[in-house]
């Protein structure tokens, strides 16, 4: 048989394994050689027979796969039974886990946005310092579509795309990643 079987020792996947295989659920732990991910191989969620085979990661929360040329040498089997029994109870959890991993992915992605627009604040700042005109503060614009105008920043030029969600209160102008505004460009004749 070239897939797990309930029993504790035999050939699993076309690798050798020693006793401590597959639990009587069919569900096996094994730990990835190089970053070191628990991998979960349940044969309820993946067909062990392919020439690829799925893995449920831990670390990553979701299907992870590998040709089946490769498994002996990337994926080895955990021994410890504390290690395993905590791989399978985590196994067991993971779809709560993996909603307590992607609300912290989030929560990094909004401190990350925060802390960019934040800076483009700070540029802008320094930009109406620089021209010599009284900062008067931004304006959020998250949520608000602009009247469909693609503009070009007065100052270096980059498409304006409002990814720091933030309009100078002075001109109305989305502000640059470079932080300035219309306050600066050129007034064109009409």
């Amino acid at each position: 048989m070239d897939q797990l079987s309930g029993s504790g020792a035999g050939r699993w996947l076309g690798h050798d394994f020693p006793a401590e295989g597959p639990d009587s659920s069919g569900l096996w732990v094994g730990r990835h050689a190089a970053d070191d991910d628990l991998l979960v191989f349940d044969p309820a969620q993946a067909d062990g027979r392919g020439d690829v085979i799925s893995f449920y990661s831990l670390a990553k929360h979701r299907m992870r796969s590998f040709p089946r040329s490769v498994l002996g040498e990337k994926i080895q089997p955990v021994t410890d039974e504390v290690s395993s029994a905590r791989a399978l109870k985590d196994y067991a959890r993971r779809e709560t886990l993996q909603a307590q991993a992607e609300d912290a992915r989030e929560a990094d992605r909004n401190a990350h946005a925060e802390q960019q627009r934040e800076a483009v604040i700070e540029a802008h700042r320094r930009y109406l310092e620089a021209l010599g005109v009284d900062y008067a503060g931004v304006e959020r614009t998250d949520g608000h579509r602009r009247s469909g105008r693609r503009t070009k920043c007065p100052t270096c030029g980059i498409v304006l795309d409002d990814f720091a969600h933030a309009a100078c209160a002075a001109c109305g102008g989305v502000l640059c990643s470079c932080g300035a505004c219309l306050c600066g460009a050129p007034v064109r004749g009409r």
